[in-house]
């Protein structure tokens, strides 16, 4: 096979301030041979160069845009892997108040689209995604979060979508407890898996839920989370999953810091139902010299269910930190 050549990469980047709220720029990167060093494919052997030109906008202090678009252009090799001229594209925004906080991104980048010494870039794809967060009051936040991925955007055969919807909301007020709620709906529909593509069309639900409360010298925490997998190919799988887990901890004479978490899982899909043993976890850790030497013992339950003996895990840490 052919040798691998360490590439010569040389660059020049040239940028201007033309007003106080607007700046461009354009970079120019080439790769030019060097020596062999070990054998690689010849696709990956060509030289290339490519050129981009960037502007960055700030619209109004609250507002500001950067974008991006980039020009790949291979030579001096013969290769039939990459026989055409590629582009790249990229453009990115955000807002910011006193009670929202908006982004948004938009990328593609061409099938034949090659950066200069990173021969392994990815492309022929196309994403793009926007997140909100809104403050209707100083004790309630919510957040808003779309995103999308398309692997093969113009080959209606192989073209992989994948996009993720998420909702989440926050609350908190002085003297009352933290509870936090995330909604997630995650699709995949298209070709997977390469030359040998099959068809893909599935969607998972996720819920999370957690609740913070602090008494004194005492924390409590609850959290919850349950998803639901289903296929919508001729298969029709199905899969639920739950976990919910407690936890308990204080803090005594500034030296001793105890804590107390269970875990109780749940798995259901179509062939069986499977409830697992729930966990228990203790811990502690005592400073013998504060700030210096510390021990921390701790036990790990396994609940086993009748006719099993429970299991348990039983580790213990001694920590010594030169100042």
């Amino acid at each position: 096979g052919q040798q691998k050549t360490e590439p010569n990469i040389q660059g020049i980047k040239i940028s201007s301030d033309v007003t106080d709220d607007l700046s461009v720029g354009v970079n120019l990167v080439g790769k030019i041979e060097g020596q062999a060093a070990e054998p690689i494919s010849e696709a990956a052997s060509d030289s290339n160069s490519a050129l981009s030109v960037e502007v960055a906008y700030d619209l109004t202090p609250n507002l500001s845009i950067l974008s991006e678009y980039a020009w790949s252009i291979p030579h001096g090799g013969d290769s039939a892997n990459v026989t055409q001229d590629s582009d790249a594209f990229h453009v990115e925004g955000s807002f910011d108040s006193e009670k929202i906080y908006l982004d948004g991104s938009y990328k593609k980048v061409g099938g034949n689209f090659l950066l200069p010494g990173n021969d392994t870039l990815k492309r022929d794809y196309l994403e793009y995604g926007v997140f909100m967060d809104y403050y209707p009051s100083p004790y309630l936040t919510t957040g808003f979060y779309y995103y999308a991925h398309i692997n093969h955007p113009s080959d209606e055969a192989n073209k992989l979508l994948n996009t993720t919807k998420s909702v989440d909301i926050s609350l908190f007020r002085p003297g009352l407890p933290l509870v936090t709620l995330t909604y997630d709906i995650h699709e995949l529909k298209g070709v997977s898996g390469g030359s040998v593509g099959f068809p893909v069309d599935d969607v998972t639900y996720s819920f999370y839920g957690a609740f913070f409360q602090h008494f004194k010298n005492i924390r409590f925490s609850l959290g919850y989370f349950s998803s639901h997998y289903q296929d919508r190919t001729e298969s029709g799988l199905e899969d639920d999953f739950s976990l919910m887990t407690y936890r308990i901890s204080t803090k005594l004479w500034d030296r001793l810091s105890i804590s107390a978490t269970q875990r109780m899982e749940q798995q259901q899909t179509d062939e069986d139902e499977e409830e697992r043993s729930p966990i228990l976890s203790l811990a502690m850790t005592y400073a013998i010299i504060p700030q210096k030497l510390t021990f921390s013992p701790s036990w790990k339950i396994d609940r086993k269910g009748e006719g099993e003996d429970d299991q348990t895990t039983t580790r213990a840490i001694l920590r010594y930190m030169l100042s």
